[in-house]
């Protein structure tokens, strides 16, 4: 109660501050208002312009993110347990983590068109990469004695893995998950400036073509809230199917 107290406090601030530096310190041309933005939102929402490039995003994000999702866990379970796969794979997954997704958009439109599928691969690259990566390590840092008492116990192959390793390494898989969500938000903008017609980025790229500030804020408003909005569904499924793997997950979100 009392931090979504702070949290609400801290928004209503941020707000009039923001009101108060658009209406009498700068150019409502250069930092429209929040209420002139909310006039704008409401006048786009009434349309159904707003919504259409908001399902556009969303239905990129969502199936970017379950394909690399699915692909990353598994790369990342196999890459963990078996140690010539770690070794192997090691040098890469530091290389392709380095590189920033977003210069990988001419590339991808090169290699698969202007279409729905280069904007979902990005998506799902940069998800698998993260998701990988947070498994891999989940699954090394586990530690020697668990696994050796499952073994007493006389689990072994599939067994040991499925009963055992998983459900130990599960915090790390979750903390990938998460770290994923949010970074395909973040990409699917960029994705969204090149080659597309619908799509929050797309809208972001029209306002800054036709000067149309409001339009921007409305975009990276609708940005953030679709973000915070699949942050709070994760952490809900997390804690109400997954509370047995997330006792030891520190951070609350």
């Amino acid at each position: 109660m009392r931090a979504a107290a702070v949290r609400t406090l801290s928004l209503l601030l941020l707000l009039a501050l923001w009101e108060s530096a658009g209406r009498l310190w700068l150019d409502p041309l250069q930092l429209p208002p929040p209420s002139g933005v909310a006039a704008r939102a409401w006048d786009l929402s009434a349309t159904g312009e707003l919504w259409t490039h908001i399902a556009a995003s969303l239905g990129r994000v969502i199936i970017g993110y379950a394909a690399g999702s699915a692909i990353g866990i598994v790369l990342g379970c196999f890459v963990g347990a078996v140690p010539v796969m770690r070794d192997f794979f090691s040098l890469p997954i530091r290389f392709f983590r380095s590189v920033n997704p977003l210069a990988l958009v001419p590339l991808m439109i090169l290699w698969f068109g202007v279409g729905e599928l280069s904007k979902v691969i990005l998506i799902a690259y940069l998800v698998t990469i993260v998701v990988l990566y947070n498994t891999a390590l989940g699954i090394e840092t586990i530690p020697a004695d668990r696994i050796r008492a499952g073994r007493c116990f006389g689990l072994t192959g599939i067994a040991l893995f499925v009963r055992v390793i998983v459900p130990a390494a599960a915090p790390g898989i979750l903390t990938g998950l998460r770290l994923g969500m949010g970074f395909a938000v973040l990409v699917v903008i960029g994705a969204e400036m090149v080659g597309a017609s619908e799509g929050i980025g797309y809208f972001i790229l029209l306002g800054r073509q036709y000067v149309a500030i409001d339009d921007i804020f409305v975009g990276l408003l609708s940005l953030g809230v679709m973000g915070v909005l699949l942050n709070q569904v994760f952490l809900l499924i997390r804690n109400r199917l997954l509370r047995r793997y997330v006792r030891t997950i520190l951070y609350r979100g």
